[in-house]
């Protein structure tokens, strides 16, 4: 087998909790390891290399508590989440319009890069009209989440994080009382349902490694900690709905993003015990221009061909969708109930990939 046959996956495997003395793991497969005098020493380099954890920063004083956003109260909660857009908010909008007709959703899940390449810099910028002509006219709540793109992909020059064409990241808050049913009130809020809670959190600056607070938001410490105070929230919400945590950037996949650069990748799975602990059930994101769905503690689910999709690297041992590595035009539904989560996967004119994807809730 080659090497990267299996080394791919040895990171956060079962493997690797042992080595760290830890069995908490619930999804995770033994991982056989080939044994013997031919197994070569840069296999081992690759494993411990995949093992080795970057630290989250040091927890950050004074930061208040994301906002608590009310939205569905119902039996069940139908939410369609796509990312990546930012290249034409339409590539995708008539499957999503079809889907919404034939089954209506609640509301919209933007996972970010919500505006290429440079973000908007200011809340009435011409870009705004991709929006208002597709997605506005839904009917239905539109929740964002700030993407590398958004914040005009910013470079550390002169001792300070600067964008491209003067991309304001808060313009996009601004926007909230201007964008037709455009609800995004902080850049890390926590959605609230009758059975989920989803913690939207920005997470450029925790995959940037941002020292201090920068382009008006938060430092990677500030980040973490209002993932943190989000967690601790659904915790203490004392019932057992599901608990997702919805940013741009991915943990695991098996596209460009859940391998380069190797710094912010670090930076990200960082967030895993964090996540763990606090008993989440899905992480879901963009960055990655394709679609999956990952097995793991907890799941991870990719949707971010909204617009310019591309070929995933090479899939995962744990990818449950898709079969290939082909770059496909799409979007997910998320179907929730008090008992179930169902995962459906849709391209671009509305057709379904494959069949849903169901799970139950644990009980904790």
């Amino acid at each position: 087998m080659p090497v990267e046959g299996f080394a791919r996956e040895i990171n956060e495997s079962s493997f690797c909790q042992a080595r760290r003395g830890t069995r908490n793991h619930r999804h995770a497969k033994g991982v056989i390891l080939p044994r013997g005098p031919l197994w070569p020493a840069a296999v081992a380099a690759i494993i411990l290399s995949a093992c080795a954890a970057t630290r989250l920063p040091p927890p950050a004083a004074g930061v208040a508590p994301p906002p608590i956003v009310e939205s569905s109260v119902g039996p069940s909660w139908r939410l369609i989440a796509v990312g990546d857009f930012g290249d034409g908010a339409a590539s995708v909008f008539a499957g999503v319009v079809r889907v919404h007709r034939e089954h209506p959703a609640d509301a919209v899940l933007i996972l970010g890069d919500n505006f290429y390449p440079c973000g908007v810099a200011t809340e009435t910028d011409p870009g705004w009209s991709s929006i208002r002509q597709t997605y506005s006219t839904l009917g239905i709540p539109l929740y964002p989440v700030l993407g590398n793109h958004d914040y005009g992909e910013p470079q550390f020059r002169e001792g300070s994080w600067q964008p491209c064409r003067n991309a304001d990241p808060s313009a996009q808050l601004r926007a909230t009382s201007l964008v037709p049913n455009w609800v995004f009130p902080a850049r890390s809020y926590l959605l609230r349902s009758g059975v989920a809670e989803v913690a939207m959190i920005d997470t450029s600056p925790i995959a940037y490694g941002f020292g201090a607070p920068a382009l008006g938001g938060d430092s990677a410490s500030q980040a973490v900690e209002r993932l943190r105070l989000a967690i601790s929230m659904m915790q203490q919400s004392g019932d057992n709905r599901w608990r997702i945590v919805a940013g741009h950037h991915t943990i695991v996949s098996s596209g460009f993003h859940g391998r380069m650069p190797s710094s912010e990748r670090g930076r990200m799975r960082a967030l895993l015990p964090l996540l763990r602990q606090g008993g989440i059930d899905l992480y879901l994101c963009g960055h990655d221009h394709d679609l999956e769905l990952v097995s793991g503690d907890p799941l991870f689910l990719v949707s971010g061909s909204g617009s310019e999709p591309r070929p995933m690297v090479a899939l995962m041992l744990r990818t449950l969708f898709p079969a290939d590595t082909r770059k496909r035009f799409g979007f997910a539904v998320l179907d929730l109930t008090a008992t179930t989560m169902s995962v459906a996967f849709y391209d671009g004119k509305g057709e379904l990939l494959a069949t849903p994807f169901v799970f139950t809730k644990r009980q904790r």
